[in-house]
């Protein structure tokens, strides 16, 4: 299964975006194709065992799953005026960052960077990086790593190391090029460096002895625009424009090039790319950027495309990818999550537009009638964004922004008391409603008798909308009749009754199901189904009886290209929501025309679902190597019932005595090889006395390919963040850790 899998519902990566920077060429309006969605909410897996990052997918924004909150709203609700220094000439914030408990603006024009606390919104410190002259400053972009903050100059080729609490320069790394973006992962600072003449390169640096151990060449003198972690690797997303212009442009700004766009996987531990997963190209004329913001959230990679009016989500294990057209006036340079989306912001403008980030519906944007030069950044539980006042005799701000309402909670389907778990061994069995039981069943006898076929002609396809219903004869149990034919290698339904006003499949056929004596039986079909079809159907049973809550995958659909053999697998959560079991470990074997195993059986660690609509379908993905011989893929799964993480140093206290921003530990995996699950840690702090001052949780998410990264017994390190001004604590007091 899936190495994405193990992303899924995962926080934020750490991530830089690199400021995007004006060319010899443009961006163009983009090449819009034609945009199609998923016609139910129980999307199902396209996974690829060749080369499948090679196949895109556009969907549109309206796309069903859980609709999002039209009514939150971002607001602006402090100012913190930059600091005009004693010559009293304005200036705006080039970068931002938040780190050790405060926000840290770093000016354009001078050489200073900015403390702002958060508790009082107030700026509270100016440290002075340079005494270079206010027309030699170079400073481009800071980050936090390692106890230092992390600042780069592409003038002067360095970055430098500031101790946040002595204000003092105390690490300087030369021999980088020229440094734009700085970010801490995988135990190392990256470095991206280049622009203009220079080839793009990526160095790796050792942050105790400032050595670089290590580079990648980006192949050309344009254009890294975000570098993030995810699973275990570094992303880059890269932009590469041509020499020569595109045939019979003309001259100057009538000169058209095509831009290609990717996302570059990287290999930490030895630098190197190791796969490319192609977007959607561009035009680019003179005068424009190139690619916006990168960043990673829900187990996908996100990417804005700010001329074409795109943000792409990318799935990082198959290589699907989504696109969401958010309109001709919108400009997405920057990405951030916050309050449960991903919110693209028009930099340069005032605009930021919510994407929820697993149905993709588009909310209504929020104008914060400033315009925004940097961020946003999250830090203190509010978004930071820099303000350029039109008005140069007036002073730069940074705007602290929050959201007008509180985020929406998951709606149970049922009353949580009805998740009480009952032991069967060391496996957890749920009651599941006379309902659960009946969609489950349903949802079976489609698969079983061949009419959930992902690659379909004709598929019934689960929503897990409100069309379930009781009947005196039984239940009945409505599906989207669909044509699931790939088209061009775009795997897409369409529903053979139309779409509704909100772009989804009509329900057209009902199962009427029933139990009797113990027995589920359909009993009848209604709608839209063929004759033969219903014949193959009606009369199917399966016996009602309690099982251990686990994912299953009983429709798996096989489907051969130019590129080799795509899967698309559809998930089946068979037990109670909301619950309180476990997930579930799968194997994923591919198998020949005589069912001979192709290639070795792939582990996964699949999470319990978080909201109502995941109990069906989700994005899926493996990487079972490539064959034209795979036939069909069997998943069997069970519920995970192993051990978990294990605290395995001495918790200590991040910051310093007084002033401290949370805790940390390390954590040794004690359970199955092959897979990790998550675990939530909770943690106090106390003060001199022993008295707990402080009480807050961090999650620690599944490893991707953890053999592959570590030995066995698997090791992690997790951070239990204070999420606010520091606390005046002396020591940890409790620290223990629950695997999920």
């Amino acid at each position: 299964m899936s190495d994405h899998f193990r992303d899924l519902f995962r926080d934020r990566a750490r991530s830089i975006t690199v400021p995007p920077r004006n060319l010899s060429g443009v961006i163009g309006s983009g090449r819009k194709r034609l945009l199609r969605r998923r016609v139910v909410s129980v999307s199902s897996t396209v996974v690829s065992v060749a080369l499948l990052a090679a196949a895109l997918t556009q969907i549109d924004s309206r796309q069903d799953r859980s609709p999002i909150a039209s009514e939150v709203r971002l607001a602006v609700v402090e100012r913190v005026p930059l600091d005009a220094g004693e010559s009293g000439a304005t200036d705006f914030a080039r970068d931002l960052t938040y780190g050790f408990g405060y926000i840290w603006a770093l000016h354009a024009h001078d050489t200073k960077l900015q403390r702002i606390d958060p508790g009082t919104n107030e700026a509270d410190r100016v440290i002075t990086l340079s005494e270079e002259s206010r027309d030699q400053a170079s400073f481009w972009d800071v980050g936090v790593g390692f106890d230092l903050l992390w600042i780069t100059n592409p003038r002067a080729g360095e970055v430098i190391g500031v101790d946040p609490a002595s204000e003092k320069i105390v690490a300087r790394i030369q021999g980088v090029g020229r440094p734009l973006g700085v970010v801490a992962a995988q135990e190392a600072l990256w470095i991206h460096s280049g622009g203009s003449l220079d080839e793009e390169v990526l160095y790796r640096v050792n942050p105790k002895t400032l050595e670089i151990t290590g580079s990648l060449g980006m192949g050309s003198e344009c254009c890294v625009s975000g570098i993030v972690e995810s699973g275990g690797y570094l992303w880059v997303s890269h932009s590469d424009v041509p020499n020569a212009p595109r045939g019979e442009a003309g001259d100057g700004d009538d000169e058209v090039f095509d831009l290609t766009n990717e996302i570059r996987k990287i290999d930490p531990r030895d630098p190197a790319i190791v796969d490319r997963i192609p977007l959607e190209g561009d035009t680019y004329r003179p005068g424009d950027t190139v690619l916006g913001g990168l960043t990673a959230v829900e187990g996908y990679l996100w990417v804005a495309r700010p001329d074409a009016g795109f943000v792409d989500r990318v799935d990082s294990g198959s290589g699907r990818v989504d696109s969401i057209d958010l309109g001709t006036s919108m400009r997405p340079n920057a990405l951030i999550y916050f309050e449960g989306r991903v919110w693209a912001w028009d930099l340069n403008g005032s605009l930021a537009v919510p994407i929820d980030p697993i149905s993709l519906e588009v909310g209504e944007g929020s104008d914060v009638k400033e315009i925004i030069g940097s961020g946003p950044i999250e830090g203190a539980a509010s978004l930071w964004v820099g303000s350029q006042s039109e008005d140069v005799d007036e002073a730069h701000s940074i705007l602290r922004i929050d959201t007008t309402e509180p985020a929406p909670q998951p709606t149970p389907s049922e009353p949580e008391e009805k998740a009480t778990p009952k032991p069967e061994g060391s496996e957890i069995v749920e009651e599941l409603t006379e309902q659960e039981q009946a969609e489950v069943f349903a949802f079976r006898a489609l698969a079983d008798t061949g009419l959930m076929n992902p690659f379909g002609k004709r598929s019934y396809n689960f929503t897990y909308l409100d069309d379930t219903t009781q009947t005196d004869d039984g239940w009945r149990v409505g599906f989207a009749a669909s044509d699931c034919e790939p088209r061009d290698e775009t795997f897409t339904c369409r529903g053979l009754s139309g779409e509704g006003s909100d772009g989804n499949a009509l329900t057209d056929t009902f199962m009427i199901i029933a139990l009797h004596e113990g027995q589920w039986h359909v009993v009848d079909v209604e709608g839209n189904m063929l004759a033969d079809e219903r014949e193959r159907v009606v009369g199917y049973t399966l016996p009602q009886r309690e099982e251990p809550s686990h994912w299953e995958f009983p429709a798996v659909g096989v489907w051969p290209s130019d590129d080799g053999v795509f899967i698309e697998m559809v998930a089946l959560w068979v037990g109670a929501y909301p619950t309180t079991a476990p997930g579930s470990v799968c194997e994923v074997q591919a198998l020949n025309g005589i069912d001979v195993p192709v290639g070795e059986p792939r582990l996964h660690y699949e999470e319990p679902p978080k909201r109502s609509f995941e109990r069906a379908g989700g994005v899926r993905g493996t990487e079972i190597e490539p064959s034209s011989d795979v036939e069909r893929v069997v998943v069997d799964c069970r519920q995970y019932t192993g051990r978990g993480w294990e605290v395995a140093s001495d918790p200590q206290i991040v910051g310093s005595p007084g002033q401290v921003s949370g805790a940390a530990a390390k954590l040794t995996w004690r359970g199955d090889e092959g897979i990790t699950t998550a675990a939530v840690c909770r943690a106090t702090l106390v003060d001199e006395a022993g008295d707990e001052v402080w009480e807050g949780s961090g999650r620690v998410e599944p490893l991707w390919r953890p053999n592959e990264l570590n030995d066995y017994p698997y090791h992690a390190e997790v951070f239990v963040s204070t999420r606010g001004e520091p606390v005046d604590a002396e020591a940890v007091g409790e620290f223990t850790c629950q695997s999920e």
